[in-house]
Parts: structure tokens; C-alpha cells; sequence
């Protein structure tokens, strides 16, 4: 495949215009990705169901080309399809935004050819191992790299313009959008760059917003919700402890699951693994109670990969303790794989979070217990944080006349057999006594399906 920068705005150089980009590409592009006709899911354009497992690396630009094959390698291994970054456009005063070919890329007006070479690289490496980029157009720091709204759209124009061959690229079009506050003059800037990838783009690419940390604007819906260009709402629960804003992710994209009209949601930044002592227990916590409250999938993150973090006098926010190859061997990253092959195992695009499928038993706050179900009652999913720990479900939430209940093993993807039960009534399961956190889950006998985490995706 040959990029080449056709049509581009005014503001880029005559010596850019007439560069061109030369990338192998896989015989077999990665089907675009588009937004279920429920508004709740994302499919292939085959109609196939798509369940996110990104990755997150804001700094990926900083590895060699080998170094990204391996992380490339790593991540596809564990089940990871999608890879949240790099980011595009950073303001560079606080951090080394700066490729292992000591370019960089922080003028809108003026966009460096060679170092978008490099992203290009990251692009077709991932496609041609079936996996999705989330490329990061500017960070919301970099608000004052963009002198107008006009450049931030005509840099989304070009960017998104760059990119719109390719199929496995989607776009956060501002990570942390409202970082500096949601005055007009930010959000605008903001709504800005989006139509500009959205132009650029022709249309084909899916859009999203990456929300603050910053409590009141943690999901891209607070500002943007009803934007046209907006596909799906991302949402940052954040770095917040067991009871800081966002640590109820649940709430948050329940939030974001009401509102109107119905858009796609997902936790794109929960906490990082080995960050202020998070355990892979408490990513898997976070990653289950967003999926089962709602969301379409989960962005999981740990401290060091997510900044390409390389030692010695490497940049050190969040205070890595691993370089990001050491860091990619954490084994909350390993246990992701888990949660994408259960949900792919059931049917997945009728899926509702509900509340009341669970009669009692939810201890609150970090014990918190979330549940989800098919629509039709073909199944229904309860995540317990806790071993030996009794929850009362409703068995008249699942169709049929026998329910088939099951164990689910969060860190090592196996189950066992919970009994089965007559359909109807209330029936109470106690947890079993290892392990820090397990999903019940409860099948209508009469679909026969596998056991949890085998097979699939299911429509």
C-alpha cells in the first residue's frame, strides 16, 4: 500500500505535499469496525461481533521497530485486539515525545513526515496481525499547539485523510479532553480536530473522546454525547483508590448506558497494573464491573508499558518500577484474555446489565457485586469479588425450563459445574473458597451452550 497525502490543507509545506510513505500491508485488511443497530455494541462490517480488549500505550512511537513487533507480539498472545495509542500531538515540555529516530511531531502546521513514517510502521504492524490502533490525535495538554480551531481541523483533516485506507484504525480524537476545564473554548477546539478526522476520514473510521480524570467530565459523553461525530463514549475511571471519583466505574457507564440516544461505551482508562500498589485482582475487578454493567469492552493498562517506559533517564510519570518489556509479564495483562473469551462464548449482542438479577448479597463498594444478562434470558453473568461468599439470584431472569449454573475462574479461564436448578424462583450459591474474585454464570440448559470461555464470538 502507498500513503500518500492527496488533498491536503493549505498549511502543509510543498516539500510535505509531494512525500509519499511506501508500507507492506497484509494480503487481508481487518474488517472495519462499526456501531451494532442497537447502538450498544461494536460489530465488523461483516456483522460479526466485536468485543474491545485494548491494550494502552500512549507511547509507542518511542520503540525501535523490532521493540514494537515484540510488544505487538506479546499482546496479540494474550488476547488483546485493539491498542490504545500512541498519541499523535502532545504538548512536549513535560515529557520525551520523541521516536528512537529523534524526530518529533509537534506542530499542527507543519506536520513531520518522518516521524509519521514511524506511526505508519505501528499502523501496518498491528493490521497485519488482525489487530486495531487507537490512534490519540493530540493529547489534551496540547490544546496550545493549535493556534485556531481552523488548524485543529485541518490537521484532523489531514491526519484522518492520511489514514482512511485503513481499515483497523480507530480514533480518540483527544485524550483527557478536559483536562484543562470544559469552557467552549476547549470543547470546541476539541469538536474541531473530530471533524476533522471525520472529513478526513470520509466517514469510515470510528470517533471517540478520551474522558478526564478530573470528577463530572470522566466520560467524553458529559461534553459530547449527542455529536454527530461522536461513535462511542470512552470513559476514564482513573488512578482513584477504592473510593475516589470514578472508582465505581459501574456507575459511570451506567451513566453513560442511559443516556439518549443509545451509544457504545467503555472504560478506556481504569486503573494501571502496579500503580500506587494495583494488583491484578484489582484490574480484573474494574474490567469485570464495567463489562457487566454495560460496556462493549475494556482498555487495560499497566504502569511502565503504557509509557514505553526504557529506564535510566527515560521519562518516569506514575513512577514505573519495570521497563515496559518487564511490565508486559504482569499478570493482570494475562487475565484479560479471560474475560474477552467468556463474553465471546455467549451471545453477545443482546446483552443488557441487570441489576436485578441479583436478589441479594452485594456488599457495596469495593465488594461490589455487578450483573449481566441476555436480553431473551438465555444466560445470565454475576461477578463476585470474594471467595466463600453467598449471592441470591433470580432464576426467573433465565428462559427454559433448567438452569445450568457454572463457576467461572477469572484468572485462569476455567469453570465447573454449579448444579443445575429448575427455572423460576430464587436460588442462593456461595462462592468457592479460594481465589480473590469469581463470575457465576447461569445458562438456559436448552441452548446447550459450552462451557464458559469456550468458542465463539456469538452473535
Amino acid at each position: 500500500m502507498m500513503r500518500t497525502c492527496q488533498s491536503l490543507p493549505r498549511f502543509v509545506t510543498t516539500s510535505l505535499a509531494i512525500l509519499t510513505t511506501a508500507v507492506t500491508t497484509a494480503s487481508a485488511d481487518p474488517p472495519r469496525l462499526q456501531v451494532s443497530s442497537n447502538g450498544r455494541f461494536l460489530v465488523q462490517e461483516n456483522g460479526a461481533p466485536f468485543f474491545w480488549l485494548a491494550d494502552t500505550n500512549l507511547r509507542l512511537y518511542k520503540l525501535t521497530r523490532p521493540e514494537i513487533d515484540s510488544y505487538l507480539n506479546n499482546r496479540q498472545a494474550k488476547g488483546f485486539n485493539v491498542i490504545q495509542g500512541p498519541v499523535l500531538l502532545h504538548n512536549s515540555e513535560d515529557i520525551d515525545f520523541t521516536n528512537p529516530f529523534g524526530q518529533t511531531n509537534t506542530n499542527p502546521a507543519n506536520p513531520n513526515e518522518q516521524w509519521f513514517q514511524h506511526i505508519d510502521y505501528i499502523v501496518d504492524a498491528a493490521k497485519s496481525r488482525n489487530m486495531y490502533i487507537a490512534l490519540i490525535a493530540a493529547w489534551g495538554d496540547g490544546w496550545d499547539n493549535f493556534n485556531t480551531n481552523g488548524q485543529a481541523r485541518n490537521f484532523g483533516r489531514w491526519v484522518g485523510q492520511r489514514y482512511a485506507n485503513d481499515s483497523n484504525v480507530i480514533w480518540i480524537a483527544a485524550g483527557e479532553y478536559s483536562i484543562l476545564g470544559t469552557q467552549k473554548q476547549f470543547t470546541n477546539r476539541w469538536k474541531s480536530l473530530a471533524l476533522g478526522l471525520q472529513e478526513g476520514s470520509g466517514g469510515q473510521s470510528l470517533i471517540t473522546a478520551h474522558g478526564s480524570f478530573v470528577p463530572g467530565s470522566q466520560s467524553s459523553s458529559v461534553a459530547y454525547h449527542k455529536a454527530s461525530w461522536l461513535d462511542f463514549n470512552m470513559i476514564q475511571s482513573g488512578q482513584t483508590g477504592h473510593d475516589g471519583s470514578g472508582s465505581d466505574n459501574w456507575n459511570l457507564v451506567g451513566d453513560d448506558y442511559r443516556k439518549r440516544p443509545a451509544k457504545p461505551t467503555v472504560d478506556g482508562e481504569a486503573n494501571l497494573e502496579r500503580f500506587n500498589g494495583w494488583t491484578a485482582f484489582d484490574v480484573r475487578r474494574r474490567a469485570y464491573w464495567a463489562v457487566f454493567a454495560g460496556a462493549f469492552g475494556h482498555t487495560y493498562s499497566a504502569n511502565g508499558v503504557w509509557s514505553s517506559y526504557r529506564g535510566g533517564g527515560d521519562d518516569t510519570e506514575t513512577g514505573p518500577q519495570d521497563t515496559w518489556d518487564q511490565a508486559l509479564k504482569y499478570p493482570g495483562g494475562a487475565d484479560m484474555k479471560h474475560l474477552r473469551r467468556l463474553m465471546e462464548s455467549r451471545p453477545m449482542l443482546n446483552r443488557v446489565p441487570d441489576g436485578g438479577l441479583l436478589v441479594s448479597g452485594d456488599g457495596g463498594g469495593s465488594s461490589h457485586v455487578q450483573a449481566t444478562r441476555d436480553g431473551s434470558g438465555r444466560y445470565g453473568m454475576v461477578y463476585v469479588p470474594g471467595s466463600n461468599r453467598e449471592i441470591t439470584v433470580d432464576l426467573g431472569k433465565i428462559s427454559g425450563g433448567q438452569v445450568r449454573a457454572w463457576w467461572f475462574d477469572p484468572r485462569t479461564g476455567k469453570s465447573k459445574s454449579a448444579g443445575n436448578s429448575p427455572s423460576g424462583g430464587s436460588r442462593t450459591f456461595t462462592t468457592p473458597g479460594s481465589g480473590q474474585d469469581w463470575v457465576l454464570v447461569l445458562d438456559d440448559a436448552s441452548q446447550n451452550f459450552p462451557a464458559p470461555a469456550i468458542g465463539g464470538p456469538l452473535p
